[in-house]
């Protein structure tokens, strides 16, 4: 089993990005997180985790 965390705010995205992981890897599991808070404590109780996929925005002053 692959266990795969997605950190995205869009649903669309986190939609998206889940649909490409179900049919491409077999014995996926996603976990979902729409902040940065939610992913920290989510990533605090799982124990293995394979990827870390990170909606990164950059903001510019």
């Amino acid at each position: 089993m692959y266990n795969f965390v997605i950190v995205e705010d869009e649903h669309i995205e986190s939609e998206s990005l889940r649909r490409m992981i179900s049919e491409h890897i077999e014995n996926a599991t996603i976990h979902e997180a729409s902040t940065g808070r939610k992913a920290i404590q989510l990533i605090d109780q799982l124990n293995h985790i394979d990827m870390i996929l990170v909606d990164i925005n950059k903001r510019v002053a």
